[in-house]
């Protein structure tokens, strides 16, 4: 399951009350720094298995390359 949990500035593209809550407490318990973009990379009972600080400077298929080579090592 993939969840993108946006954070707008601009009003044109404020979120509801509700979606802002949720994104906010998945800030809160995933993003304690307040770190701009932050990919997180979880296991279905929220242990984090690897975190990317601002846009990996890789591309998509290493990314995705990436991200499989986790998923595997920790399965």
């Amino acid at each position: 399951m993939l969840v993108n949990a946006d954070f707008p500035r601009s009003k044109k593209h404020e979120l509801s009350k509700d979606q802002q809550s949720r994104n906010d407490q998945l800030a809160d318990k995933y993003d304690k720094e307040g770190i701009f973009p932050l990919t997180v990379l979880l296991t279905p009972d929220g242990k984090v298995l690897k975190e990317w600080k601002g846009f990996p400077p890789v591309s998509a298929d290493e990314f995705t390359s990436e991200v499989n080579a986790v998923v595997d090592a920790n399965k």
